[in-house]
């Protein structure tokens, strides 16, 4: 017996057959802060693997041997700490400036996240290199994505959007930006603003696109929406459970492109201003409470959302038809989202004409409230998986609360594909479904033209 909740539900049948269905990469060479000193010195990891102990020597050696005239060495006190974990979120090394002597970096943290590396990598080695040398240029007064064309990605270890398997040392446009800073005092003077001892800076190499397809493949959810509200919160991000600060912006969606349905979304970016510091991530677009954008975020379980990058996740909703946001802009993406090809099939099956033959044919008989969905490719076909709250159960033995159904067709990427003659489902909608028991972790239906019935539902509160 499921519980019974203190309001009575009425339901309604609805006889529905219908069909489912900033300017980002900056030029600027350098930014405002850097090592006074060509010598930087980083910690050893240890406890995590050989593998990466000898990738981060490799690294350091790039720099050493680069003809940019700097010195580094691992050292147990060392200006920066390196650390190598798993990281709940989308970037594939961090370095945090945590303390400025005088307006140069006299205490630095450098994080390596492991699980986006080991996922998109197809030369491990090389990638992770290039992540850590990438990290190490940061010291060294160096700007992430000092080309913005992406012809030019693969110019600099700085650029986002090089080729990571290619492009791991410092390559000469990088060798000789270091030597031009250093090659004078006044060339790397600091300016008042970096005297500041109550801000963080906070760089990150990240993946970016140059092509909204891709950008949209990438994206686990795509919608646009309103930021109602935002706090920045201490979130835990490493399986070490290290603290790093977030902000996390509460999203009320008017329009859904893909992944999640909820009508509110919480998503959480480094960054923002907690116990009188302020944590400033660089390149970071402009987020305002009470302003319109289209988010792309990751989904990381558990109703944890960050975004797909830095600098290209929120775009800006505003008159302008196009903004540009690296190699992509706002409109190419929405066309991808508004403009999927639809690709329609027909269901050669048993029509049974009546309630009580199909109920009949039916292992379940179930009332729900749809809370979530998925896609899922079965044996070559894309599912749609629908995870239903059952109200009640009029057939079979279900007792389970929550139950979840698969339905032919679904959206990949641009395309959408869908079963004619079958209602369309939707999120915060109740629905009375005939379902087959084929005994896996989802029903399906008993057909799909008569199977599943829309309902009104009237809420009274007792």
């Amino acid at each position: 017996m499921m519980k019974i909740r203190k309001k009575i539900v009425a339901y309604a049948m609805v006889a529905v057959l219908s069909l489912q269905s900033a300017s980002i990469s900056k030029a600027a060479v350098y930014i405002d802060y850097g090592l006074q000193s060509k010598n930087a010195t980083v910690s050893e990891v240890s406890g995590f693997s050989d593998k990466w102990a000898t990738i981060i020597k490799n690294a350091i050696k790039s720099w050493n041997n680069s003809g940019a005239g700097v010195k580094v060495a691992q050292s147990a006190n060392p200006v920066s700490t390196l650390e190598v974990n798993s990281y709940a979120d989308s970037w594939y090394g961090l370095t945090q400036i945590l303390q400025l002597d005088n307006g140069y970096i006299s205490k630095a943290g450098i994080k390596i996240n492991h699980r986006t590396i080991s996922g998109d990598a197809s030369n491990f080695n090389r990638f992770a290199q290039s992540t850590v040398a990438h990290e190490i240029g940061h010291l060294y007064w160096l700007a992430d994505n000092p080309v913005e064309s992406p012809a030019g990605y693969d110019m600099s270890l700085m650029n986002h959007g090089r080729n990571r398997n290619k492009i791991y040392e410092p390559q000469v446009f990088d060798v000789s930006n270091v030597k031009r800073k250093y090659s004078s005092k006044a060339a790397y003077d600091i300016s008042d603003s970096m005297t500041d001892d109550t801000v963080n800076y906070i760089s990150v190499d990240e993946p970016e696109y140059n092509k909204a397809s891709k950008f949209v493949k990438a994206a686990d959810i795509l919608v646009s929406g309103t930021v109602a509200a935002q706090e920045t919160k201490m979130l835990e991000t490493g399986t070490d459970k290290e603290k790093m600060p977030y902000t996390i912006y509460k999203i009320e969606v008017k329009d859904k492109y893909k992944g999640d349905c909820s009508s509110t979304i919480y998503a959480k970016r480094l960054g923002g201003k907690i116990d009188g510091r302020d944590n400033i991530l660089s390149g970071a677009a402009d987020i305002n409470v009470g302003e319109s954008y289209v988010f792309a975020l990751k989904d990381y379980g558990n109703g944890d959302y960050g975004f797909v990058n830095t600098t290209q996740s929120a775009m800006a909703l505003k008159k302008s038809s196009i903004y540009e946001y690296g190699g992509i802009n706002r409109k190419d993406v929405l066309a991808l989202a508004d403009t999927a090809s639809v690709r329609r099939m027909a269901a050669d099956e048993k029509i049974y004409g009546t309630e009580k033959e199909l109920k009949k044919a039916s292992d379940v008989v179930v009332i729900g409230e749809v809370i979530d969905y998925s896609y899922e490719v079965i044996e070559d076909n894309l599912y749609t998986i629908w995870k239903v709250k059952a109200d009640r159960v009029e057939k079979g033995k279900e007792k389970s609360e929550i139950i979840y159904i698969k339905t032919l067709g679904g959206r990949k990427d641009t395309l959408i594909s869908l079963v004619e003659n079958m209602t369309k489902i939707e999120c915060g909608n109740s629905y009375k479904f005939y379902l087959k028991d084929y005994g896996t972790d989802y029903y399906g239906l008993t057909n799909y033209s008569e199977s599943i019935i829309k309902l009104r539902v009237v809420t009274i509160i007792d």
